[in-house]
């Protein structure tokens, strides 16, 4: 059990750093800072916080908070997935600069 967990963490981490270079890379075709891309692993904090408090995650207790508490995860929420969409839709959908930029030349660039 503990070979199979470690395994799962080494495929993880290389996944993400892999995936990050990516991310950079793209970021860069477009004339952007690659530290845009830290804004990706948000998500992975914001579950690793949830997972490591289970009260965070009681469903029956967020059934009878207030509105007002309800209104506060919805904005935590927000505060963490809004930067993550954002970048996501830069490297998905964003176009790269023609020519050189200040990372260097476009490789598709004629």
């Amino acid at each position: 059990r503990d070979g199979s967990s470690l395994l799962l963490l080494v495929g993880f981490v290389l996944f993400c750093v892999s995936h990050m270079a990516s991310a950079v890379k793209r970021l860069h075709d477009q004339s952007l800072s690659g530290w845009y891309s830290t804004a990706l692993i948000l998500p992975f904090f914001a579950a690793a916080g949830a997972i490591g408090s289970p009260d965070a995650v009681d469903l029956a207790a967020l059934d009878r908070a207030s509105e007002h508490v309800r209104l506060v995860l919805l904005a935590v929420f927000a505060v963490v997935f809004a930067p993550f969409a954002f970048v996501l839709g830069l490297i998905w959908f964003g176009a790269g600069k023609d020519g050189v930029n200040r990372y260097g030349r476009d490789p598709l660039y004629r």
